[in-house]
């Protein structure tokens, strides 16, 4: 499956290089340094290595370069875990691989270690990008895999589907709609729906940026049911700053409560 799709999406990559060459910008007519982080919960709007910890895979084609990301964080006041990565792109195809360790401090206080990868290909003559994401947990875990879409229907708005953990239960939907309100702030709602629990949350956020400084704020409100799904509820918030052309420093909160530093050297 995996030779199958890198096959498929770098054919599409050669097939539309031309056409992407003859209207220039970059993957998702954004620049690199205004997807440091995610807007909402990363279904319409991902950071450029978001995608590959669970957001819209498809959004990995925002890398433009080959960069080396160490991160760290803690998850629900139980757990923490540090992570190293690498992404590649080149604005047509991105791809990006993570390894994550995590230690829980309730328990035994064991360790546990997983493997992030995923892959995007933009179609340029219908501006639309696909991509696929796999979460494999060591120690017998099991792996899971996320499908998404990020389609640009019109100029300045922007469509976001994914599907969460496909290939085992696909009954979680996510959909997203961004609006480039000016060329420093996007406006972003990210919802999602199972269709077994008929539980449903939605997602307003906006996202700030200039040259060198990124920051979004998004709140998640769960409209139908009471199970949380793929959008996490409260407050989402993240910074990122370009510190050079090759330093970038992210921060990103999420309700859970989560934080995530993260710190990225860009080679160009």
């Amino acid at each position: 499956m995996k030779t199958i799709l890198i096959s498929l999406v770098s054919l599409l990559s050669i097939l539309s290089a031309d056409a992407y060459a003859a209207r220039g910008g970059s993957g998702l007519g954004m620049s690199e340094d205004h997807s440091m982080i995610s807007n909402g919960q990363g279904i319409v709007a991902p950071g450029f290595w978001n995608g590959i910890e669970g957001e819209n895979p498809a959004g990995l084609v925002s890398n433009q370069t080959t960069k080396l990301q160490i991160g760290a964080g803690s998850y629900s006041g139980n757990q923490n875990y540090g992570s190293g990565a690498i992404l590649l792109g080149n604005g047509m195809l991105g791809s990006g691989v993570e390894y994550q360790n995590y230690n829980h401090y309730s328990g035994t206080g064991s360790t546990q270690g997983k493997i992030n990868w995923g892959l995007a290909g933009r179609l340029q003559p219908i501006m639309t990008t696909i991509g696929v994401s796999s979460h494999y947990t060591l120690k017998g875990g099991g792996t899971s895999y996320d499908a998404g879409l990020l389609i640009e229907p019109v100029q300045r708005v922007r469509l976001g589907f994914m599907i969460p953990n496909f290939t085992q239960n696909a009954h979680t939907f996510g959909g997203g709609f961004s609006y480039l309100l000016e060329d420093a702030v996007e406006l972003v709602v990210d919802a999602d729906y199972n269709s077994t629990s008929a539980a449903g949350n939605l997602k307003p956020g906006i996202t700030f940026h200039t040259d060198r400084v990124q920051a979004s704020a998004s709140y998640g409100l769960r409209y139908k049911g009471a199970s949380d799904l793929l959008i996490h509820q409260g407050l989402t918030c993240g910074l990122g700053i370009k510190l050079a052309e090759s330093l970038l420093i992210t921060y990103e909160y999420h309700g859970i409560p989560d934080h995530r530093l993260g710190l990225t050297l860009r080679f160009n």
